[in-house]
């Protein structure tokens, strides 16, 4: 019976034969052909979780700090919005006789104004309005906009230009214009209609202009990846099984785009919350006593000199809002965007 033959003799062997056969091969080393060792092995492999695109996102997301602050004064202003009214021993509209043109004190913190109206229930009465405003508005724009664009991206042809050129005439026409003409056309017949309507009908008519005018960013972006991605492998292998247009659109594009989709819509939120303080501000919006941020910092110039607070709390709000959504929003971009992932 032969002599069994080691692990070690059987490399020394193979590498002579390897030897003979090329010279170069005598610049190897023995001990660096020995198979390596369990802790050798685990010290060089590293493996990763296998991860889908919402995990590396959320990830992405909670790395970054300043997204998470923003997040925090969202959910704070959401609070001070929803939940801070029904916690106050005031009402928006209720007048304290005595207690006209207070400073900040201990039982009225943001003071109070020329009539007696807390000004802490009022701000926050304002706030959800403005971030109602914003949520409605980025729901439209999301709908309506996902809608048109990825209809006209994905038929293309006649309905592409006819599309885009309506996007353009859009563009065109001023907001605030439209808002005008629509509190003229408006008003007589719902206030005849809602005579009790809380938020009367220039507010109504704020919300139909933004239903028709701010879908339009949408509606572009969402066309643009809807042609980007409309050519490729996937999109073309489902036509040839036979998919339809509109199944092709609602499984491959707007899941590749969704990204994209909610970045744009989250981007709209402090746009539309803006544009309804300045529209309150200018005395197209919310109808009194209803109170806005906007109308709060118009009632606050007739006595700007003598009582500053009355201005500054309704500008921090709005600057607040609108910096915690845009640093939220710049997080989202971040956060879902695949050419960051690791």
């Amino acid at each position: 019976m032969g002599r069994k033959i080691s692990e070690k003799e059987k490399l020394e062997g193979e590498l002579e034969i390897s030897k003979q056969a090329n010279p170069f091969s005598m610049m190897l080393n023995i001990h660096d052909a020995a198979p390596a060792t369990e802790e050798e092995k685990a010290s060089r492999i590293k493996m990763r979780e296998s991860t889908t695109y919402w995990q590396d996102a959320k990830v992405r997301f909670m790395k970054n700090q300043m997204a998470l602050f923003s997040l925090g004064i969202i959910a704070a202003l959401a609070i001070f919005a929803f939940v801070g009214p029904f916690l106050s021993p005031y009402k928006y509209d209720q007048q304290i006789r005595g207690s006209e043109r207070l400073s900040p004190c201990l039982a009225h913190p943001f003071g109070t104004d020329n009539l007696g109206r807390d000004l802490l229930v009022r701000n926050m009465i304002g706030t959800r309005i403005s971030l109602a405003i914003g949520v409605f508005c980025s729901i439209i724009v999301l709908v309506l906009g996902t809608l048109v664009g990825a209809s006209a991206g994905y038929i293309g042809g006649w309905v592409d230009n006819l599309v885009m050129r309506g996007c353009e005439i859009i563009y065109s026409v001023p907001d605030i214009l439209i808002i005008i003409i629509l509190q003229i056309s408006l008003k007589n017949f719902l206030d005849n209609t809602f005579p009790n309507m809380a938020l009367g009908s220039a507010m109504f008519s704020i919300f139909i202009a933004f239903a028709m005018l701010y879908w339009v960013n949408m509606a572009r972006m969402v066309r643009g990846q809807v042609l980007s991605l409309k050519e490729r492998e996937y999109v073309l292998a489902a036509k040839a099984q036979g998919a339809s247009g509109g199944w092709i659109v609602r499984k491959h594009l707007l899941p590749n785009a969704v990204g994209t989709i909610i970045v744009t819509a989250m981007f709209q939120i402090p746009s539309a919350i803006f544009t309804e303080s300045f529209l309150s501000f200018m005395g197209l919006g919310a109808s009194a006593p209803m109170a806005s941020l906007g109308s709060l910092a118009n009632s606050a110039l007739s006595g700007l000199s003598s009582y500053p607070h009355w201005m500054f709390f309704p500008a921090m709000l709005i600057a607040l809002i609108i910096f915690a959504f845009n640093n939220f929003g710049d997080g989202l971009r971040d956060a879902l965007d695949p050419r960051l992932k690791e």
